[in-house]
């Protein structure tokens, strides 16, 4: 699969993958199924050595994450944990933020299980508000182009668009399935909007 994407975004909230390649041979996939979900790029990280806390008796999980700037209306996506991985599969693909008790510990709606972490475990903040993860993407039949359209939920965090002063890159979490493979994909994209 190419690690360099762009994603079209048009008033309509369309949105386009382009050119998805295999990486063996370069030609394009134009027959896989694809859920995917857009996060800031850059990850934050929970505190090393601090161990998971449970609480609401057990049916949600208190996380330290020092300075984490994170409100309830975000939604975490977390890579590298023993116990609380997200899934891209699911409904919704990443954890909501119950409750933020100060501004090192968070609250997610996720059933406690006694993790201590490493600090190594990636946690990424979605760009979106209030609907869940994943969308699907669908492939128009007839050109071998590797293109998919999907539609954007109206409310997604606007998105800056790159080359702009203060271009920022999107992680672009992708799980495509072909037969019976299932392959998840973590890459780097860019926002692109068409000319007005």
């Amino acid at each position: 699969m190419s690690n360099e994407i762009n994603i079209f975004i048009a008033t309509d909230n369309l949105i386009q993958v382009t050119e998805l390649k295999d990486a063996e041979d370069d030609s394009y996939i134009d027959d896989a199924t694809i859920k995917m979900a857009l996060f800031e790029q850059e990850p934050i990280h929970p505190d090393a050595e601090e161990a998971a806390i449970t609480a609401n008796e057990g049916s949600k999980t208190k996380i330290k994450i020092s300075g984490h700037g994170l409100t309830t209306d975000d939604f975490i996506y977390i890579e590298g944990s023993q116990n609380y991985d997200s899934d891209i599969t699911a409904t919704p693909a990443e954890y909501p933020i119950d409750s933020v008790p100060d501004k090192d510990h968070i609250i997610i709606v996720a059933a406690f299980v006694a993790e201590t972490f490493t600090g190594d475990e990636n946690i990424y903040v979605a760009v979106r508000k209030g609907d869940a993860w994943p969308i699907s993407l669908t492939h128009e039949d007839g050109d071998a182009d590797g293109y998919y359209d999907g539609i954007l939920p109206d409310t997604l965090k606007g998105l800056t668009e790159y080359g702009s002063s203060d271009s920022i890159v999107y992680y672009l979490f992708v799980e495509i399935v072909k037969g019976t493979s299932k392959r998840t994909e973590r890459l780097k994209c860019r926002a692109v909007y068409p000319p007005v």
